[in-house]
């Protein structure tokens, strides 16, 4: 609440009361919000759905709405990113699609990390919420130490980024589900070794995929790629929450005390976070993002 308080002052001294060049407002795209809510709900509903049957139905609801957002938003005028995302060579597609794995990567990591800690590693509340933090202050540090880097450097973070979330991943599903005493802190250094790498290979890569969007899209586009930044992070977001919610339920529904196997769904969740990363790998290597770093002023090969 004092935050909120301090930026609702800010926004009063800080933001124009008028806009000195009236502008008409563009119409908003009511269907594709709507078809990506249901899927949100869909997605979510699976993770957390009663039986096998149901989260297959959720998850095949969510891609089939999905799927018809893509449609729908080809074939609009009003569009919810820009008219380039879905087009062929995909230069636009391809840094969102980098852009959306690296923000699942971050929030099925944190969103279970305090449950598993102190479950699996006897670590208090507090003590849990201060270690999930470590990712967050990789992510920080990484994005400082990145941002005033150009061309072949800057290329060359945003490709490792996602090589040093894959290594974070690996070492937290094979450390993590060990189960450990509270004083012993060799697992507990590894894990926060691992948290700073996952957030610093994020910290490295996120923030140059959101200025090459603003470069890539068409300049009568810029303020819905601007805007477009926020919903693919909070799409990605949602999305992952519901996976994380799906993979520890599926994991730890084996336990025969009839209770949740923490330790096998620690281990499970991080093997399926761990897709997110080889994907965007992939997609990096995909020539519509070759395209994008060249039409934002980079060097493909590098």
């Amino acid at each position: 609440m004092p935050f909120a308080t301090l930026i609702v002052l800010a926004a009063v001294f800080v933001l124009p009361r008028r806009n000195s060049e009236p502008e008409i407002a563009a119409p908003l795209p009511i269907v594709q919000l709507a078809l990506l809510t249901i899927a949100v709900f869909a997605a979510s509903w699976g993770g957390v759905g009663d039986g096998v049957i149901a989260t297959v139905i959720g998850m095949l609801a969510a891609i089939k709405l999905v799927a018809l957002l893509v449609v729908v938003e080809r074939k609009s005028k009003t569009t919810l990113l820009p008219r380039a995302t879905f087009r062929h060579p995909g230069a636009l597609g391809s840094l969102y699609a980098t852009s959306a794995l690296l923000a699942v990567t971050v929030t099925c990591t944190e969103i279970f990390l305090p449950l598993f800690l102190q479950d699996l590693h006897g670590r208090s509340p507090l003590e849990a919420g201060y270690i999930a933090a470590v990712m967050s202050a990789g992510w920080t540090a990484a994005a400082i130490f990145a941002s005033g880097l150009q061309a072949k450097r800057r290329n060359i973070a945003v490709r490792v980024g996602p090589y040093l979330s894959l290594g974070s991943m690996v070492v937290l599903a094979a450390v993590l589900p060990i189960t450990a005493p509270a004083g012993d802190w060799l697992p507990l250094t590894l894990i926060c070794l691992a948290l700073i790498a996952g957030g610093a290979g994020v910290g490295l890569a996120y923030p140059h995929l959101s200025a090459m969007v603003l470069r890539v899209a068409p300049p009568a586009q810029a303020d819905n790629a601007a805007s477009s930044i926020m919903t693919v992070q909070l799409c990605a977001t949602a999305f992952g929450a519901a996976i994380a919610g799906l993979a520890v339920n599926l994991a730890g529904g084996g336990s025969s005390s009839g209770g949740m196997d923490v330790a096998n769904a620690a281990m499970w969740l991080f093997v399926t976070v761990a897709l997110a990363p080889l994907l965007c790998i992939l997609v990096m290597r995909s020539n519509p993002f070759r395209t994008a770093i060249r039409q934002s002023g980079g060097d493909a090969d590098n």
